[in-house]
């Protein structure tokens, strides 16, 4: 890139149905250039690092990009951009040097983090978490993710396990298997597929996706507005816990299954009010900004990181 060019940057988002990569523009945040391709879940990880290798190399050609960050699916060890552990959405992902390979195959730097840890950074840069100090990002689809910001970065603790509140243990659903392998968790209640499933036990009802469930919900159907605010009272409880712990500035929900609407957000705010703390009383809860771009604009933020200041992660410079 010429020194007149603004500076762009590679944004890679590993999911387990699809792969999405763009090149993002540092300055605001925008996408110049965004293609999305299926995940190759069950072909193992290489497979999957290869695929989005061929998918970002397409979009280079004609964007180049300074830096590459990566926000992939379980526990990342950030320093060395490896997967430390992982659900079985991405099976054998756990050992994988996912930015050290992305290096090797398109010759840019990587930084590499927790996919929902990315999305924060993106949040924190160019979204919802603009201008706080500190804030909980939790983002719930087909999982459920979380990541803490304090001080404008993301804690990653001390082994990258930081903000992993899918597995908070919930009094009362013992038993209720979770992606992790254990049981009583609050992904295993909260997350979409734990929810069509509480609706499916309630009504018999076969096949009936988180859309139909909110859009029945907003209408009034008992079993749609009992299902929703049960999930939502019990998120909301927890949720008013960790504001307890964590005393963010705000708290800020993303992901496919917010997108159900008062149905959900109304029992779950009352809930969390409930828990909380008089001090915190007056917390925001507020909707993420960069909704289906979040995921490769918070990996392009990594990225910003790599040409803004030393990083610890596999292919840095000194």
């Amino acid at each position: 890139m010429s020194g007149g060019e603004p500076l762009r940057l590679l944004g890679v988002d590993i999911g387990g149905t699809k792969i999405a990569v763009a090149v993002v523009e540092a300055a605001t945040g925008a996408v110049i250039a965004r293609r999305v391709t299926s995940t190759p879940a069950q072909e193992g990880p290489l497979a999957v690092v290869e695929a989005a290798a061929d998918l970002a190399a397409r979009v280079l050609v004609a964007y180049p990009a300074a830096a590459g960050g990566v926000g992939a699916p379980g526990v990342v060890d950030a320093a060395r951009g490896v997967v430390v552990t992982s659900t079985g959405v991405l099976p054998g992902w756990e050992g994988t040097p996912v930015a050290a390979e992305l290096e090797r195959r398109l010759g840019l730097r990587f930084a590499a983090d927790n996919d929902v840890n990315a999305a924060a950074l993106g949040e924190a840069r160019y979204g919802a978490g603009t201008g706080l100090d500190s804030f909980l990002l939790v983002v719930v689809g087909t999982g459920l993710g979380g990541a803490v910001v304090q001080g404008g970065r993301v804690l990653r603790g001390a082994t990258g396990t930081s903000g992993e509140i899918g597995h908070v243990p919930v009094f009362g659903i013992e038993g209720v298997a979770c992606s992790c392998g254990s049981t009583g968790h609050l992904e295993a209640v909260v997350a979409g597929p734990a929810i069509t499933a509480a609706f499916q036990r309630a009504t018999g009802e076969p096949d009936v996706d988180i859309r139909v469930i909110a859009r029945r919900a907003a209408a009034g159907e008992p079993a749609a507005v009992a299902t929703l605010a049960g999930v939502g009272t019990i998120f909301g409880r927890t949720l008013g816990g960790l504001v307890n712990i964590l005393d963010p500035e705000a708290v800020i929900l993303g992901g496919g299954v917010m997108q159900a609407g008062p149905p959900l957000w109304e029992p779950l705010e009352a809930a969390l009010r409930a828990e909380v703390l008089p001090s915190a009383a007056r917390v925001p809860l507020r909707p993420a900004d960069l909704g289906v771009d979040a995921g490769v604009i918070g990996a392009a933020a990594l990225a910003l990181e790599l040409v803004q200041a030393p990083y610890a992660a596999v292919g840095a410079e000194p």
